[in-house]
């Protein structure tokens, strides 16, 4: 299931056999294919076919890519297709940037940025727990601030909390 956008979760009080219906929301996207964890962050959670911060890590070494997925078919000029530059992070006061980065196509466009060395992009992951919105940035192109956590405040670093399960799920032991 990749988007669990409404649910509703009944309660029910031991002493009373009345039951309170509380509504919330989550738009953090998950999935779990072949051994990489991802969570997908919208840049509008009212509208999940805009633009979305994607978050992947391959379980069995911690390798990250992040990107902008979802990009408009405007997006792919000549220069941005042959554009090699990073892609640049921001969580609050903390500033990540890939090493390289590059236009992809398939179903949707998507701008995706990696690492060298794996391990660099750990901090990413990291910077999910308790953050509360990042800001995208590639190429002149500048999306967010997109929120991190979700609501109810009862489910915490949804999308972490997605990503440590899913790499022990399938095996993993990296730390972040």
């Amino acid at each position: 299931m990749r988007y669990l956008v409404l649910g509703l979760l009944p309660l029910a009080c031991a002493v009373s056999a009345s039951a309170e219906t509380i509504s919330f929301k989550i738009t953090v996207g998950t999935n779990d294919r072949g051994g990489v964890c991802y969570i997908y962050l919208p840049t509008n959670p009212d509208n999940l076919e805009e633009p979305e911060l994607e978050i992947s890590v391959l379980a069995k070494n911690g390798n990250v890519n992040v990107g902008m997925s979802k990009l408009p078919s405007s997006i792919a000029t000549p220069k941005l297709q042959e554009a090699q530059g990073p892609v640049k992070l921001t969580f609050g006061k903390t500033k990540i940037k890939t090493d390289k980065g590059s236009l992809r196509s398939g179903y949707y466009y998507k701008y995706l940025g990696w690492w060298a060395d794996s391990k660099n992009g750990l901090p990413v992951l990291s910077a999910l727990k308790d953050g509360t919105t990042v800001t995208v940035e590639f190429e002149g192109k500048k999306y967010g601030p997109i929120q991190i956590q979700q609501s109810p405040k009862m489910m915490p670093n949804y999308g972490y909390n997605h990503l440590k399960s899913c790499i022990k799920k399938n095996g993993g032991t990296v730390e972040f």
